[in-house]
C-alpha cells in the first residue's frame, strides 16, 4: 500500500493493514535484498489474460504479468500467499517452467484427498498430510502448527524433515516440532516484499502544506 489520502478512483481502503488508506499495488522482489522488479497498480477486476478462457481469476492474472518479465524462468523460484495460490495458476506456472510454491485455501486445491483442518487439528503439533498429483506434478501439503497450514507447490518436497522450536503450553517449555522441506523453505523466501516496504520507510519525508501533510518518497540514486 503506498498512503494517499487525496481523492482518487484507485484510492483503496483495505482494513487490517498497517498503510489502510491509499494505492494498492502487487509487487515482485528479491527475497534476499528486497529489490523491486516489477510493480502494478491495482486498477480493478480482469476477467481473463489474452484468449485462454481457462486462465482467469484476479490473482492468477497478476502472477502470470509478474513472472513475464522473467528472461530465464527456471532459475527462479516464486513464492506467494493463499490471495494468489490455485491449483490451475500451478499447473500454468509448472507448463511455463516456472517453479513456485504458495500457501492455499482449501476450496481452491482441486479436491485433494487430503486431510481437513479439523482432522489434522486433532493430531499431535508438527503432524503433516500430503498427497502428489502425479500426472500435474503438483505437491499439497497440510501442516498442524498453532492453525493449519496448507500449501502447493510445483517443485518442492516433503523430505528432509526438519525441526522447528515451538513454545508447549502443557509442558511450559519449549518444545521440537517437526516441519516439512517446502514448508521451511517458503519461510525462508516469502519476505522480499516486505524488505522493500521496510527500505521505503527509510526514505518518507513527510512535507507539511497548506492543505494539510503530504508524503514524499526519496529513492537512494545507483
Amino acid at each position: 500500500m503506498v498512503r494517499y489520502f487525496g481523492h482518487h478512483y484507485l484510492k483503496q481502503f483495505i482494513r487490517g493493514k498497517p498503510v489502510r488508506l491509499g494505492s494498492n499495488n502487487g509487487t515482485i522482489c528479491c527475497s534476499q535484498t528486497g529489490y523491486c522488479y516489477q510493480t502494478q497498480v491495482y486498477e480493478g477486476k480482469s476477467k481473463k489474460l489474452g484468449d485462454d478462457e481457462s486462465i482467469s481469476g484476479l490473482g492468477t492474472l497478476f502472477v502470470l504479468q509478474m513472472v513475464s518479465i522473467l528472461q530465464t524462468p527456471n532459475a527462479h523460484k516464486v513464492y506467494f500467499d493463499n490471495f494468489f495460490t490455485g491449483f490451475s495458476l500451478m499447473k500454468h506456472l509448472q507448463d511455463i517452467d516456472v517453479r513456485a510454491t504458495g500457501t492455499v485455501r482449501f476450496k481452491r486445491m482441486n479436491k485433494f484427498p487430503i486431510a481437513t483442518d479439523k482432522e489434522i487439528r486433532k493430531k499431535e503439533r508438527g503432524a503433516y498430510d500430503y498427497r502428489f498429483d502425479s500426472r500435474n506434478e503438483i505437491l499439497a501439503v497440510t501442516w498442524n502448527d498453532n492453525s493449519c497450514v496448507r500449501l502447493l507447490s510445483n517443485h518442492e518436497t516433503i523430505e528432509p524433515i526438519s525441526e522447528v522450536k515451538r513454545w508447549s503450553r502443557t509442558e511450559k517449555k519449549d518444545i521440537q516440532v517437526p516441519q516439512p522441506k517446502l514448508i521451511s523453505e517458503y519461510n525462508k523466501y516469502m519476505g522480499g516484499v516486505d524488505k522493500m516496504d521496510w527500505n521505503v520507510q527509510k526514505y518518507i519525508i513527510r512535507i507539511r502544506g497548506k492543505n494539510g501533510v503530504f508524503l514524499c518518497l526519496l529513492m537512494p540514486s545507483t
